[in-house]
């Protein structure tokens, strides 16, 4: 029988984007609900749940996605299908995880995770910061960077003060801190340093800030730049400040988290804004080693050339592994549950049955539908 883990793990629900996606595909293709249940061959109860933002099977959402020429992340949270970090599918990136840690560890660090999208970014930085909340205590607040909130900097500065004082509970207090005298990232650097981290420091505590999407900013230069340059600023806070100063900021660490394939500003997918700035912590694919542990993870009978077979279809995309085997796992059960399937356990007795979506990262950094059979 499956485990707990493995049921919610295997069950998903849409998104509310996801379903505005969703609809809006229909509504073109001149669909009601039955259609959608005759073109991904699912039942209606099914498809009713999904709408509802229940639970169902990954493989119906396969279906519904792949019908209306969507992608699966697009319609679900990629943190919902994604295994929490402390799961036994969670593979460890051993040097990289290290590197972060170590930095982190230090008063006023600024770390930036890179890679491309769906690269397991969120569950790295989840088993790192686990670990260090063992030796640090600290407030972490972490934030999603809207294109909204991207107006122009002084707007943008002004959101994360706002936001990073309802995070931490504190009373805003811009009429107090924010002075119309100072440049933008004198006024953000006043807030922080005058209020948050001296809140900070008087409960003996640290701020850890995590920004997510900071992709979205290489879109505006203009804030870029500006942020670019604060980012250094407080960069230097513990090492050229004043000695009140760097005994302040030793209460701040900063994490920034952003995707390599969509900054949109250069053909050099390597390129990075904020080189030199912090610790540069970049996740690969994973390798042959790596594709083998998952599996012995999924209790799956692999072969060492099954993998140059599956790196060929999915690279060593650590979503695109997971999913893979994921499917495989499901397969082999209903063979053992069909009474005309063989009970074959290596990935040849599945490889012809299952044609399913999916993304593949390639060299020119964007994502492309491609099918691969399992």
């Amino acid at each position: 029988m499956m485990n707990k883990q493995e049921r919610n793990r295997n069950s998903i629900p849409a998104s509310t984007d996801g379903l505005e996606r969703i609809k809006a595909e229909m509504a073109k293709r001149g669909w009601r609900r039955e259609d959608l249940v005759e073109q991904a061959q699912v039942s209606k109860a099914t498809v009713d749940r999904f709408f509802a933002m229940k639970n169902v099977d990954a493989s119906t959402v396969e279906s519904i996605a792949e019908v209306l020429d969507l992608s699966m992340e697009t319609i679900v949270d990629a943190n919902v299908i994604a295994p929490p970090a402390s799961y036994e599918f969670y593979i460890r990136r051993t040097e990289e995880e290290a590197r972060c840690y170590a930095a982190l560890q230090k008063p006023g660090a600024i770390v930036r995770v890179k890679g491309p999208q769906l690269m397991g970014k969120t569950l790295f930085l989840n088993e790192v910061l686990t670990k260090l909340s063992q030796r640090i205590d600290f407030r972490k607040v972490e934030l999603d960077i809207d294109r909204q909130v991207l107006t122009n900097t002084e707007a943008f500065f002004k959101w994360l003060c706002v936001s990073v004082s309802i995070e931490l509970d504190l009373p805003v207090k811009l009429d107090v801190y924010w002075l119309d005298e100072l440049t933008p990232s004198q006024k953000i650097t006043n807030y922080f340093q005058k209020y948050v981290l001296t809140e900070m420091a008087n409960l003996n505590s640290s701020l850890l800030l995590v920004l997510d999407r900071v992709d979205h900013i290489f879109e505006n230069l203009d804030i870029m730049d500006e942020f670019r340059a604060l980012l250094r600023s407080w960069g230097d806070k513990v090492i050229k400040g004043s000695t009140a100063s760097q005994k302040i900021w030793s209460h701040f660490r900063l994490v920034t988290v952003y995707s390599t394939d969509i900054y949109g500003l250069s053909n050099d997918i390597d390129y990075s804004p904020f080189t030199s700035i912090g610790t540069d912590v970049e996740l690969s694919e994973f390798d042959n080693n790596q594709i083998e542990e998952l599996a012995r993870r999924y209790r799956l009978r692999w072969e060492n050339n099954y993998t140059d077979e599956l790196v060929k279809l999915v690279g060593g995309h650590p979503y695109l592994v997971d999913t893979a085997f994921l499917y495989i796992k499901h397969q082999k059960k209903r063979n053992r549950q069909g009474a005309e399937t063989h009970h074959g356990n290596c990935l040849h007795s599945n490889w012809h049955l299952y044609e399913s979506s999916a993304t593949n990262y390639h060299s020119s950094g964007k994502l492309r539908r491609i099918k691969i059979s399992i």
